[in-house]
């Protein structure tokens, strides 16, 4: 048994050494410049204007930050930063503007210890200014009337303001970071791993739903009529903008409430080590 385990662990031995010898060669053919290396090509910028009409926006991508922006001339379009190999097809299929991303690399360019994006990329999608009464206690400007909106990303950061989603909300990532500000939803569910969630002047009709491994979460002057939190090690804390029947469980990390804990709307927060600390905007 003893004498296999020292062959695996040879054989193991060889197999990282010639690994890092094609790597190694790899790299003196690219004469010591790691661009050149790169499979996805250079980056590029695309601009897709949209004059189709749509409510609700599906974005399923990898790496790219997200955000929205106020169109200044009031025409819909999105600008995607990327790469000649991986981009984004934007269409509307059946009242759905959908971001998608695409590949064009086969299947070997996916190997390798140099096989990277050439870029940082970004969607950034521009949609017309409207003045809506979006909240109970929120009234400002906000762009655009969604049915629904889905975002699916892994890595990249993931930015909203001034939106108003008449439906449902849906944002699943896993280390981006979520930064959410003057935003009204009729629900929003929020997966994610390791990036923090912030929220502010963010008001949910109808129930707000945070899952998170490692990730703070902080909203700032937030409403919801149910909210559940589900953390491990991550801190939350929590303004908001009515009184609360609050539940709260952690295992090591301290927990501060407010005077009135068993009014208004459901609020269960379970956390691990992360500190709880829940409070009532002035």
């Amino acid at each position: 048994m003893r004498g296999r385990r020292k062959i695996w662990a040879l054989i193991a031995l060889v197999l990282i050494i010639l690994g890092l010898g094609f790597g190694f060669v790899g790299f003196v053919m690219a004469g010591f410049n790691p661009d050149k290396l790169n499979t996805d090509g250079k980056g590029v910028t695309n601009e897709h204007e949209i004059n189709d009409d749509f409510t609700k926006i599906e974005i399923d991508t990898s790496t790219s930050d997200i955000r929205f922006e106020t169109a200044a001339d009031g025409k819909v379009k999105v600008v995607c930063k990327e790469s000649e190999k991986r981009f984004h097809d934007v269409s509307v299929q059946n009242g759905t503007l959908v971001i998608k991303e695409k590949s064009e690399k086969k299947w070997f360019e996916y190997i390798g210890f140099f096989n990277s994006r050439s870029a940082e990329t970004e969607i950034v999608v521009y949609l017309p200014e409207k003045s809506a009464d979006i909240s109970r206690k929120i009234k400002k400007d906000t762009k655009f009337d969604l049915e629904g909106l889905m975002i699916d990303t892994s890595t990249g950061d993931v930015k909203l303001n001034d939106l108003h989603v008449k439906g449902e909300l849906k944002i699943n990532t896993s280390t981006g970071e979520l930064m959410l500000s003057n935003v009204a939803a009729g629900s929003m569910i929020i997966e994610t791993s390791t990036g923090e969630v912030t929220m502010n002047e963010t008001e949910i009709r109808e129930e707000l739903k945070i899952e998170t491994s490692t990730g703070d979460v902080k909203l700032t002057s937030c409403d919801a009529d149910t909210v559940r939190i589900d953390t491990s090690t991550g801190d939350v804390t929590c303004e908001f903008l009515s009184e609360k029947n609050i539940r709260t469980d952690t295992s090591t990390g301290s927990v501060t409430l407010p005077a009135v804990t068993d009014k208004g709307g459901s609020c269960v927060v379970d956390t691990s080590t992360g500190d709880i600390r829940i409070s009532y905007a002035q």
